[in-house]
């Protein structure tokens, strides 16, 4: 079985830190908090890769970016969760995704979840559709807006 190399090194960083100190539901929130803002971070290379992942909010955010990807050809690409792939710019573990359109080689697309501030914009070579449902808010993120202005 092949281990990638991020995927070893927070293992190792999480079992050193898991047997030297116990973590308390504080250590919890805080690993688990989604930034509401985005951190001001130097960030490398195309949209999706692992220093520059797509921003979403929760597993949801992330299922609905990539269902409102379109391919060339105008058509939705299929895509499936690879798994955790590492630690990301913004300091939170990154999950990779695998995306396919038609005819094509797939791609790996590194998404970050821990935003209230979602990715605008599509990966290389692809068209991002509106949002038509809107999503609930994961993590600490604050409730949409439902107010409208007249």
């Amino acid at each position: 079985m092949k281990i990638s190399l991020p995927i070893l090194a927070a293992a190792l960083l999480c079992l050193g830190a898991c047997s030297s100190t116990s973590m308390t539901g504080r250590d919890i929130d805080r690993m688990m908090s989604t930034h509401a803002t985005v951190p001001d971070v130097r960030l490398e290379g195309p949209l999706g890769g692992q220093r520059n992942p797509v921003r979403a909010n929760g597993p949801q955010g992330q299922r609905d970016y990539l269902a409102r990807l379109r391919c060339a050809d105008g058509l939705a690409p299929s895509f499936q969760r690879i798994g955790s792939i590492g630690i990301g710019p913004y300091g939170k573990m990154l999950d990779g995704y695998t995306v396919q359109c038609r005819g094509e080689d797939p791609v790996t697309v590194a998404m970050d979840m821990y935003h209230c501030v979602e990715e605008t914009l599509p990966i290389p070579g692809m068209e991002l559709t509106e949002r038509v449902i809107p999503i609930p808010t994961f993590g600490a993120c604050p409730a949409p807006s439902t107010k409208t202005t007249p």
